[in-house]
């Protein structure tokens, strides 16, 4: 598939501001610069009313703004330009193949992007991982929704987790997170599927992971309310902290119960439990 990247020309003031903005739209990533943000959408949904939209924002959010259309691509050359280890010591450090070894964190991960986005380097995957750090996962049946290069997965198994499922929606995302998954030796563990909610397998999880955006987890929270067993544990994020309240009113009515709530960079990360019968 093709990619739309958006670089936003944004004084370091009003970066929040935009995020805010860009985040109410099917953005698959954003990066900063020094000039600003670029985002990444996909070119599907790449709409005229959202050009519309960020030229009328124009002066206003951000000076100004250009698009470029990307070529279906491997990340790699990108990527290995200017992609330094994302260090979490002494919990795991997330590198790729040309990095070093590092024996002196618990999980060393190599993650390869190619054509998926999620080398943790974002706020969000970040929280996430040291979400996880904090659950008992020994023996567990995890689901892994928008999985991207399937770091999150490839982390609940070497925690301990027996069974991973792993959805992701783009076939090339799958590919590059099946080879990751391989090498880091939990192919025995995580089972990718290429798919989107319907595919989810017909069965519930003590752990489901979501970290998309937020007009994906509001559509999606049903189903995966019914996919989580009893006393089970979701963790979200991929969304602002305004938008906590609007997600909050579609998961009180199933009486989850918060128990974390993290903020870095802009982005906040939630963690919830079901409650273990019935309301």
């Amino acid at each position: 598939m093709t990619w739309m990247l958006v670089s936003v020309q944004v004084a370091r003031e009003n970066r929040d501001i935009a995020l805010a903005f860009l985040g109410e739209y099917a953005f698959h990533a954003f990066e900063e610069t020094d000039s600003g943000l670029n985002a990444y959408i996909a070119s599907s949904s790449w709409t005229p009313a959202l050009v519309q939209k960020l030229h009328e924002l124009e002066g206003r959010f951000w000076a100004s703004f250009t698009v470029e259309e990307l070529p279906d691509q491997n990340w790699n050359s990108l990527w290995e330009s200017n992609f330094d280890p994302v260090d979490l010591s002494p919990f795991c450090v997330i590198r790729a193949l040309f990095h070093e070894p590092r024996p002196d964190v618990r999980f060393d991960l190599v993650i390869q992007p190619e054509r998926a986005f999620g080398t943790g380097h974002h706020a969000t995957t970040r929280m996430m991982v040291l979400g996880l750090k904090e659950l008992p996962l020994t023996a567990a049946r995890v689901l892994d929704f928008g999985a991207g290069t399937a770091v999150l997965a490839i982390l609940a198994a070497k925690l301990g987790a027996a069974q991973v499922d792993a959805v992701e929606i783009e076939g090339p995302a799958c590919t590059s997170a099946e080879a990751n998954i391989a090498r880091n030796g939990v192919a025995d563990q995580v089972t990718m599927i290429e798919g989107d909610l319907t595919h989810i397998p017909p069965k519930q999880y003590d752990l489901i992971l979501a970290n998309i955006n937020r007009n994906v987890l509001l559509e999606s929270i049903p189903t995966l309310h019914a996919h989580l067993l009893p006393g089970g544990r979701i963790g979200m994020s991929g969304y602002l902290p305004r938008d906590r309240d609007i997600l909050a009113s579609s998961i009180q009515p199933l009486g989850w119960q918060l128990e974390d709530t993290r903020e870095d960079s802009g982005w906040i990360s939630q963690w919830w439990r079901k409650p273990k019968q019935a309301l």
